[in-house]
């Protein structure tokens, strides 16, 4: 019969969760135990922090690199335009998420979807509307995406 222990009961990593750590649970159907096991590279994949990325400061596309991390748009150098484009030609895993922030608002910042893309937004509102202003952009399906945030048209 297995040892039955607490999660309390645990002895504590001293180091981070590593890829190959294997988490065990096993269940007693009333005859054998029934055990499952998940790795630490699939808890780690599935619990993601978000990064801290570098100042945009002109117009580029979105891209996959740029997901799960916070982007600090600053446009004291002219309006900056964040487009979105077709999963054919810029594959972005559904579930990403973009936030963007107004760093400095000399100008304007707009988040824009390139022909055959769906943006889905309140009010079709697509520009950070000020100073400090955030807005989320998640992938919800191939081609379909939503904005929310603090937004103008």
């Amino acid at each position: 019969m297995a040892v039955q222990k607490k999660i309390s009961q645990l002895t504590a990593k001293s180091t981070d969760l590593q890829p190959l750590d294997l988490l065990e649970v096993s269940e007693w159907n009333g005859a054998t135990y029934d055990t499952k096991s998940i790795t630490g590279e699939q808890i780690n994949n599935n619990a993601t922090l978000l990064e801290i990325g570098t100042s945009i400061t002109s117009s580029r596309d979105l891209v996959e690199a740029d997901r799960n991390t916070v982007h600090a748009i600053n446009t004291s150098s002219g309006d900056v335009d964040i487009e979105i484009e077709l999963n054919s030609v810029n594959d972005i895993t559904v579930g990403s998420q973009f936030i963007f922030y107004l760093s400095e608002a000399s100008n304007d910042a707009t988040i824009l979807a390139q022909s055959g893309v769906t943006l889905l937004s309140e009010g079709s509102k697509i520009k950070l509307n000020g100073l400090s202003s955030v807005c989320t952009l998640v992938k919800l399906a191939t081609d379909t995406w939503l904005l929310a945030g603090n937004l103008k048209t």
